[in-house]
């Protein structure tokens, strides 16, 4: 995190094979999610365009959101990851949940460093309150964006978003 702070971090981009991509980390999170009696789908297409990307950042962005998902949900819950080209050509990769949820007023500040919220905080949940932040940098630094919505009790969705120019046809 203090790398990209201070704006030493690089990207080390290269073609990542979307699909291929995020069945392998979807394969690293299954055991934990099997284990917590939940409830883990993917939806990926085989014909998703290639990414230019950072192959580390991407999975550090994707697993960390799935880390999450996996943390706050309770047993019987369902994980969803869907990847997905937007209507303007862009990537988008969302993870959907039925967790504990986020306060709207928690919202703003989920993404900021240190910030443990809710009943993140109240279940001792383990973390340092960095995942979002290193998230929502690390999609910055691609030219993406990160959208996290939530309803409490229902669950969340974090949505981060590639630009279009990164996708290779």
């Amino acid at each position: 995190m203090s790398h990209i702070e201070s704006g030493k971090y690089r990207l080390e981009e290269s073609e990542i094979d979307i699909s291929e991509m995020l069945t392998a980390i979807f394969r690293l999170v299954q055991g934990r999610a099997a284990q917590a009696g939940l409830y883990l789908q993917a939806r990926v297409a085989k014909d998703l365009p290639r990414l230019k990307a950072d192959p580390k950042a991407f999975k550090q962005i994707v697993l960390t959101l799935l880390s999450n998902a996996l943390k706050f949900t309770k047993a019987g819950g369902h994980i969803y990851v869907l990847p997905a080209l937007t209507p303007e050509g862009d990537l988008s990769i969302r993870v959907v949940d039925t967790g504990i949820g986020i306060k709207d007023a928690d919202l703003a500040r989920i993404t900021l460093p240190f910030e443990r919220v809710g009943e993140a905080l109240t279940r001792r949940q383990p973390g340092a309150g960095l995942g979002l932040t290193l998230v929502h940098a690390l999609t910055g630094l691609h030219g993406g964006t990160l959208q996290l919505q939530s309803k409490v009790g229902v669950g969340t969705v974090a949505t981060v978003t590639f630009p279009h120019w990164r996708l290779m046809k």
